[in-house]
């Protein structure tokens, strides 16, 4: 699932992208517009950097050796919780902000911002790696394919989505002309 998903990755990229060239180079271009698409575009190339280089091992293997060293290995499971509810109140925050930042954004747009936010949840989760998440994310669902694989194929969709519907959605610029 890994190549699959990094294909998905790379394509959900290249519509960003083109989304990013398309809203640049409008008549009646929307300044937030050409910022929104790249800042999709490179958020998601930071994410499968992260999935290539599988960095939040690399946090997990950190905290344990420092659990180790502190010789509190036995308590990390109190910290491993309370890491997770500050990740679960900082991300109801995070989406109550942008609910209330975002409220005059164009449809199109809370796809990719709810996919966006979906998989950098689940980057942040197996980061905090208890291993009851592992387990509930790693299930086999269907054949080749485990549930994170399917949480992370199903955010990279929904901002491959936002972006095709932003291309194909007719400027206003288009419909005067014709």
């Amino acid at each position: 699932m890994v190549i699959t998903n990094s294909i998905f990755y790379l394509l959900s990229i290249g519509l960003c992208v083109v989304a990013y060239l398309a809203a640049r180079g409008e008549d009646t271009p929307k300044p937030r517009a050409p910022r929104f698409w790249l800042g999709c575009s490179l958020l998601l190339v930071a994410c499968l950097v992260n999935k290539q280089l599988d960095l939040q091992l690399l946090i997990t293997n950190a905290g344990r050796d420092a659990f180790l060293r502190l010789g509190a290995y036995g308590h990390r499971r109190a910290f491993q919780w309370g890491a997770l509810l500050a990740l679960s109140g900082g991300t109801i925050a995070v989406a109550w902000r942008l609910a209330r930042t975002l409220q005059s954004i164009p449809k199109p747009w809370w796809l990719a911002v709810l996919g966006l936010c979906q998989l950098l949840g689940l980057i942040l989760v197996r980061a905090v790696s208890l291993h009851y998440t592992d387990i509930v994310l790693g299930t086999q669902l269907l054949p080749y394919v485990k549930g994170y694989g399917l949480l992370e194929l199903f955010s990279l969709l929904l901002v491959a989505w936002a972006a095709c519907r932003a291309l194909l959605r007719p400027t206003p610029s288009a419909s005067l002309k014709s």
